[in-house]
């Protein structure tokens, strides 16, 4: 699984990323805090749904106080 980084959003100690996996030819949106119940990765097959699950993660994470 060859995962090529689109977009890296960092927050603190949390960072968004989006990486494309042309094999499958879907986006991977990976979230990683300190706080392991913030970690996670969604699969979608279209772009501007990735940019806005990224974006919600990283609103959320930063609201909730986890970074």
């Amino acid at each position: 699984m060859a995962l090529r980084t689109i977009k890296r959003i960092r927050f603190g100690k949390c960072s968004v990323s989006i990486q494309r996996d042309a094999a499958n030819d879907e986006f991977v949106v990976v979230a990683k805090a300190p706080n392991r119940n913030w970690n996670g990765r969604y699969f979608t097959s279209e772009k501007s749904d990735a940019r806005a699950t990224a974006a919600d993660s990283i609103r959320r994470m930063r609201r909730a106080g986890a970074c």
